[in-house]
């Protein structure tokens, strides 16, 4: 036989299924549906909480057995207050809150949900006349922290990365190598303390982590309010280099340049022979089958444009398409 409270709360779980069912079913409407479940979901760990603590299923009675004799030992201890129905119910409504306003906050309220549930049903399992510290030893040695051991890790080095990065971001950057060195001196000193000291009770060692955490959260929090310090990144410098037609002719022969960060090589043309078009294209070789390189837009003087040609450093020829003796020597270096 079920108890009351197991019948209301599977009646409770099943019913509200059923309605976020046929409620997105006809009206369609997503955030209704969606508090549905999470009404049926919390009924449901409520459900599981109840069965869990073992009150919940009385033994079959044969209605011709006799009276039950009075047991000569004393029961174990009542069941001690808990928080956690509060918790559970605050984080179903973060949940709910979640639903009709943000994303994240659904995933916060989830997190909040599971982690209640979790802690409300093993509350109710170490209420239990059965649990002993030696069951609560074993489920430890087994359940809890091969579980809690690496979220609790990695949750413990983001703490430290996110809060110690904060300082460093804001400080100058000469000075934030010397911040890292004293902070790895600072815990690998307290570590090492810890080793060496046999004796070193728990509360030493909880009140070491805890002045440390509130130390680094702290200045992670003032660093980051007071914000990041000012990136000076490298300017990009161009060195065009300059060619002039005059007079139906270069008046550079040999022309070196350098590729920039982008491979490129900026040239300035200039043109000034007037109404006369003039252009920069540069060749492989210089025999006049060679391949082109780059061909430049032409233009009359007195004009003036930029060319940025995309170039490997090497040795070509630069010479002007609309007129043959108008050659010159065009060395790229690296950058």
């Amino acid at each position: 036989m079920f108890s009351y409270a197991t019948k209301v709360l599977g009646a409770l779980t099943v019913a509200a299924l059923v309605t976020a069912g046929v409620y997105y079913a006809v009206e369609g409407g997503r955030s209704g549906a969606v508090l549905l479940l999470i009404l049926s979901a919390a009924a449901f760990f409520g459900l599981l909480t109840v069965v869990a603590s073992g009150v919940d299923i009385a033994p079959h009675v044969p209605a011709d057995a006799p009276p039950p004799e009075r047991n000569a030992h004393t029961p174990g201890p009542a069941a001690t207050g808990s928080a956690w129905p509060v918790i559970t119910a605050g984080s179903a409504v973060l949940l709910a809150v979640g639903v009709a306003t943000n994303e994240v906050v659904v995933y916060f309220g989830l997190a909040a949900v599971g982690l209640a549930a979790l802690g409300w049903f093993s509350k109710a399992w170490a209420d239990h006349p059965t649990w002993t510290p030696r069951v609560g030893g074993r489920v430890v040695d087994r359940f809890v922290a091969p579980l809690t051991t690496p979220v609790g890790t990695g949750l413990l080095t983001a703490l430290i990365a996110i809060s110690l990065s904060r300082p460093l971001l804001a400080t100058d950057v000469a000075v934030a190598p010397w911040i890292s060195l004293v902070v790895a001196i600072a815990i690998l000193g307290a570590c090492a303390w810890i080793a060496v000291k046999p004796r070193v009770t728990s509360s030493a060692v909880t009140a070491i982590a805890v002045a440390g955490a509130i130390a680094l959260v702290g200045g992670g929090i003032a660093s980051a309010a007071q914000g990041e310090r000012e990136y000076h990144h490298k300017a990009h410098v161009e060195h065009p280099v300059e060619i002039t037609a005059k007079d139906n002719a270069f008046a550079e022969q040999r022309v070196e340049a350098k590729v920039d960060d982008h491979g490129e090589v900026i040239v300035d043309f200039h043109n000034l022979d007037h109404d006369v078009f003039h252009n920069v294209a540069l060749y492989e070789g210089e025999t006049p089958d060679a391949p082109a390189v780059f061909n430049g837009q032409g233009f009359p003087g007195h004009e003036e444009k930029t060319y940025r040609i995309h170039v490997e450093p090497g040795r070509y020829t630069f010479r002007c398409d609309f007129h043959a003796n108008m050659v010159g020597t065009f060395v790229v270096g690296g950058g």
